[in-house]
Protein backbone atom coordinates (compact mmCIF):
# COMPACT_ATOMS: atom_id res chain seq x y z
CA UNK A 1 0.00 0.00 0.00
CA UNK A 2 1.35 3.44 -0.93
CA UNK A 3 1.19 6.29 1.57
CA UNK A 4 0.13 9.74 0.33
CA UNK A 5 0.02 13.25 1.74
CA UNK A 6 -3.04 15.43 1.20
CA UNK A 7 -3.77 19.00 2.26
CA UNK A 8 -7.32 19.42 3.56
CA UNK A 9 -9.01 22.32 5.35
CA UNK A 10 -9.15 21.97 9.13
CA UNK A 11 -12.94 21.62 9.02
CA UNK A 12 -12.63 18.57 6.76
CA UNK A 13 -10.02 16.99 9.03
CA UNK A 14 -12.37 17.51 11.98
CA UNK A 15 -15.20 15.92 9.96
CA UNK A 16 -12.98 12.95 9.08
CA UNK A 17 -12.06 12.55 12.74
CA UNK A 18 -15.73 12.63 13.83
CA UNK A 19 -16.64 9.98 11.27
CA UNK A 20 -13.65 7.83 12.17
CA UNK A 21 -14.48 8.00 15.88
CA UNK A 22 -18.17 7.25 15.32
CA UNK A 23 -17.35 4.24 13.14
CA UNK A 24 -14.37 3.04 15.18
CA UNK A 25 -12.02 3.42 12.23
CA UNK A 26 -8.82 5.28 11.50
CA UNK A 27 -8.88 8.52 9.53
CA UNK A 28 -6.98 6.70 6.77
CA UNK A 29 -9.63 3.96 6.62
CA UNK A 30 -12.37 6.56 6.16
CA UNK A 31 -10.40 8.23 3.34
CA UNK A 32 -9.80 4.83 1.67
CA UNK A 33 -13.56 4.16 1.74
CA UNK A 34 -14.21 7.57 0.16
CA UNK A 35 -11.73 6.80 -2.62
CA UNK A 36 -13.33 3.38 -3.15
CA UNK A 37 -16.74 5.04 -3.47
CA UNK A 38 -15.24 7.41 -6.04
CA UNK A 39 -13.90 4.52 -8.10
CA UNK A 40 -17.23 2.70 -7.93
CA UNK A 41 -19.09 5.09 -10.20
CA UNK A 42 -18.83 7.95 -12.63
CA UNK A 43 -17.60 11.06 -10.88
CA UNK A 44 -16.55 13.32 -13.71
CA UNK A 45 -19.30 15.84 -12.99
CA UNK A 46 -20.88 14.51 -9.82
CA UNK A 47 -19.20 15.20 -6.49
CA UNK A 48 -21.78 13.33 -4.42
CA UNK A 49 -19.25 10.47 -4.23
CA UNK A 50 -17.43 12.49 -1.59
CA UNK A 51 -20.48 12.64 0.65
CA UNK A 52 -21.35 8.99 -0.01
CA UNK A 53 -17.83 7.74 0.54
CA UNK A 54 -17.44 9.63 3.79
CA UNK A 55 -20.92 8.73 4.97
CA UNK A 56 -21.80 12.42 5.22
CA UNK A 57 -25.09 12.44 3.43
CA UNK A 58 -25.78 15.63 1.60
CA UNK A 59 -28.46 17.72 0.14
CA UNK A 60 -28.75 20.33 -2.56
CA UNK A 61 -30.93 23.05 -1.13
CA UNK A 62 -32.89 25.93 -2.57
CA UNK A 63 -33.59 27.98 0.56
CA UNK A 64 -35.75 30.64 -1.12
CA UNK A 65 -37.90 28.35 -3.27
CA UNK A 66 -41.03 26.36 -2.49
CA UNK A 67 -41.99 28.52 0.44
CA UNK A 68 -43.35 28.07 3.01
CA UNK A 69 -42.55 24.36 2.70
CA UNK A 70 -38.93 24.47 1.54
CA UNK A 71 -35.83 26.07 2.90
CA UNK A 72 -34.33 26.25 6.33
CA UNK A 73 -35.77 27.29 9.70
CA UNK A 74 -36.26 31.00 10.31
CA UNK A 75 -33.04 32.85 11.02
CA UNK A 76 -30.75 30.30 9.33
CA UNK A 77 -28.48 31.92 6.77
CA UNK A 78 -26.28 30.42 4.08
CA UNK A 79 -22.72 31.65 4.57
CA UNK A 80 -19.97 30.59 2.17
CA UNK A 81 -22.13 27.72 0.98
CA UNK A 82 -22.74 26.31 4.47
CA UNK A 83 -25.51 26.46 7.03
CA UNK A 84 -25.52 25.76 10.72
CA UNK A 85 -28.88 24.36 11.64
CA UNK A 86 -30.34 25.31 14.98
CA UNK A 87 -31.14 22.76 17.64
CA UNK A 88 -34.92 22.51 17.49
CA UNK A 89 -37.37 19.93 18.79
CA UNK A 90 -39.50 18.03 16.31
CA UNK A 91 -38.94 17.33 12.64
CA UNK A 92 -38.09 20.81 11.42
CA UNK A 93 -41.22 22.72 10.57
CA UNK A 94 -41.40 24.04 14.14
CA UNK A 95 -38.73 26.59 13.21
CA UNK A 96 -40.68 28.00 10.26
CA UNK A 97 -43.34 30.48 11.37
CA UNK A 98 -44.94 30.77 7.89
CA UNK A 99 -45.24 27.01 7.59
CA UNK A 100 -46.76 26.69 11.07
CA UNK A 101 -49.32 29.36 10.12
CA UNK A 102 -50.13 27.46 6.92
CA UNK A 103 -50.58 24.21 8.84
CA UNK A 104 -52.86 25.88 11.37
CA UNK A 105 -54.95 27.34 8.54
CA UNK A 106 -55.28 23.91 6.94
CA UNK A 107 -56.27 22.31 10.24
CA UNK A 108 -59.30 24.55 10.71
Amino acid sequence: MTRILADLPDAEIQRLDRIAKAEGKSRAAVVREAVSAYRAGPAERDLSWIAAGLGLGGNESYPDLFQPYGGFPDGVRVENGYVTLPSLPGIGFEGKADLIAEMHALAV
